[in-house]
């Protein structure tokens, strides 16, 4: 077999969730070309999805010393390094996330020069810009408050389903819908560049306490609709984007979850859609109430949200949405999780509600679980 042919079966391997195979494939093309740096690149996210940190930032670093400019390489290694916590060492790496192909291929720049926090913007106009996923906006939008206290006007670019939400956020002067043309600006800035501008360390996360709320009408209709048992309510969220990556592995199988749920709860859904096998679940143990026709964007979902007591959500745009908002909040996470959940912890610096918990082992959903169970008793439980 020809090491292009080993590559594609290493490739093909890595995308179906097999990374002892990967591995193996990827150690036959490297051994055969070790300046293979498609294989390289590929070895260090197939190491650092094993959680051999290690050895994913040796097998980007000998990509990048092969090819200085490998946008690929860069992005992977800063991912590695902020999720070891090496921020500072990161944010610049990260920043080449706008070389990648299919970054590039988003909405147009506007044509006003790039701030990073250099210049001063006393009396500037700045565009900040969404990108990546909603869960991401709800993320980095904390740092408006931040652009604004250093003079600046600040018109907010997101995407749709949150222009309502956070129409209000503190520090926005101007807010607009992505995919529209870019109002004029003397700056731009994405969301998530805002951590290199400020610097951002483990320790300076700017709010991570709530800096969202729930509109407060819609917050009263869903506790009136939602009425006056007094049984704790739980808002779920076991299921992510269908078009996202690695979707199959971030999703939790709703029978397991539901397989798990403690009695003397109230339990909530707050996703906007069901699978086919979702809605055979929920048939067959019709134990979570179903709102998603209800929830016509994020500042609904907010307000539903506003009305529990704990939520419980995989890695997904109402976890941030959760701990935006200071709800306590179960967060589940995949062995390897996303760079901004670090590893072996508990807690986050980016929401002070939020507690994680986390697979011991590759698609050990089981044993999350079994940690949501134990975790509501115990709530369950306190005076």
């Amino acid at each position: 077999m020809s090491s292009a042919d080993t590559f594609s079966e290493a490739l093909a391997s890595y995308q179906s969730g097999r990374l002892d195979q990967a591995r193996a494939a990827l150690q036959g093309v490297l051994g055969a070309q070790p300046r293979h740096v498609p294989a390289l690149i590929l070895a260090g996210v197939v190491a650092g999805q094993r959680r051999d940190l290690d050895a994913a930032l040796q097998a980007f670093d000998r990509a990048l010393a092969l090819e200085p400019d490998n946008a690929s390489a860069h992005f992977n290694k800063a991912n590695i390094l902020l999720l070891r916590g090496s921020w500072l060492e990161a944010w610049p790496h990260f920043e080449w996330r706008w070389r990648i192909p299919e970054m590039m291929s988003r909405s147009a720049a506007p044509a006003a020069p790039l701030w990073l926090g250099s210049a001063p913007l006393a009396g500037k106009t700045i565009l900040l810009r969404s990108e990546q996923g909603l869960g991401d906006t709800l993320q980095f939008c904390r740092y408006v408050k931040s652009v604004a206290a250093l003079g600046a006007r600040v018109i907010l670019e997101v995407q749709r389903p949150l222009l309502s939400l956070l129409a209000d956020l503190q520090g926005v002067s101007q807010i607009v819908a992505e995919g529209n043309l870019p109002p004029h600006c003397d700056y731009f800035c994405p969301l998530m560049s805002l951590p290199l501008a400020f610097g951002t360390t483990i320790e300076s996360i700017p709010q991570a306490r709530a800096y969202l709320a729930g509109d407060s009408s819609k917050v009263a209709e869903w506790c009136a609709r939602l009425g006056p048992d007094q049984r704790p309510k739980v808002g779920l969220v076991w299921r992510g984007t269908a078009t996202r990556a690695n979707e199959g592995g971030r999703s939790l199988p709703l029978e397991m979850l539901l397989a798990h749920l403690p009695q003397g709860f109230r339990y909530i859904s707050l996703q906007k859609q069901l699978s086919a096998d979702d809605a055979r679940a929920l048939e067959a143990n019709p134990l979570i109430e179903i709102y998603g026709d209800e929830l016509h964007d994020f500042s609904d979902t907010a307000a539903l949200c506003e009305c529990t007591d704990v939520v419980v959500s995989i890695d997904t745009s109402v976890a941030h949405l959760s701990g935006a908002l200071g709800k306590s909040t179960l967060i589940l996470l995949q062995h390897s999780p996303a760079w901004r959940w670090l590893l072996d912890r508990d807690d986050t610096p980016w929401y002070l509600s939020a507690t994680l918990l986390r697979q011991s082992a590759i698609d050990d959903w089981g044993g999350v679980c079994e940690q949501v169970a134990r975790n509501l008793r115990a709530r369950m439980a306190r005076p």
